[in-house]
């Protein structure tokens, strides 16, 4: 069973894939909390993480993720992904990633989605992507809220809805995520704008240029997740 862990503080990896707008891709490392006990392998691997010691980081954590552990096999998987203390795999990388996924873990689950959207050692693939995401969005995990907003933003692998992608815009300004209210403001903005343009598809409008966009504009809704 899988031990939750609440550190004091999280050390944050980020990597962004481009996609015409820019997705978050985020591994959390819970650090070592504040303890006189000895130090456990999990925390030992964190501690060595943070020294820059990969290879012992990686040491520390492949038994524990072996024996189930969701954070450590997590952690394994983006030491293999990016090849840090050991030799680069994206094939173990989603191997250990998609256990943790299915063990509940939401930043897993969206370290899938980025792979398929990046085609990061596996085929390109929007619609898998979404699958992914939607898995670590139950969570309210708010990288993977974000994430389907711009997905629905785009029409990468489901159809363009401004509306949509507002929806999940809302919900992960409501998580807290960095970005998502400078989102929902661009979209209320952006409603405006479309309420007053004479047209009978304000959708197909923009399915013409959302490639060629640089920074991508949407409708605004409260939330419409359903249209």
């Amino acid at each position: 069973m899988r031990t939750h862990r609440s550190p004091g503080r999280v050390r944050l990896w980020a990597r962004n894939v481009s996609v015409g707008t820019a997705l978050l891709s985020l591994a959390l490392f819970p650090a070592t909390p504040t303890s006189a006990a000895e130090p456990s392998a999990y925390e030992a691997g964190v501690a060595a993480f943070d020294a820059g010691e990969f290879a012992a980081a990686y040491a520390a954590w492949l038994p524990l993720a072996h024996g189930g552990d969701a954070d450590a096999q997590r952690n394994v998987a983006l030491l293999l992904q990016t090849g840090r203390g050991v030799a680069q795999d994206r094939g173990a990388a989603f191997y250990w990633y998609r256990l943790a996924a299915e063990a509940g873990d939401a930043t897993a689950a969206n370290s899938i989605a980025m792979m398929y959207l990046a085609g990061d050692g596996l085929a390109s693939d929007y619609i898998a992507a979404q699958a992914w995401l939607l898995r670590a969005a139950e969570s309210g995990f708010g990288p993977a809220l974000y994430n389907l907003g711009l997905l629905y933003e785009r029409g990468l692998g489901v159809d363009l809805n401004d509306r949509t992608a507002l929806g999940w815009y809302v919900l992960a300004a409501e998580a807290g995520q960095p970005g998502a209210i400078d989102r929902v403001v661009s979209a209320r903005n952006r409603l405006q704008h479309l309420a007053g343009t004479p047209g009978d598809s304000p959708q197909r409008d923009r399915k013409s240029t959302r490639l060629n966009s640089s920074h991508g504009y949407i409708s605004y809704a409260v939330f419409c997740l359903k249209k």
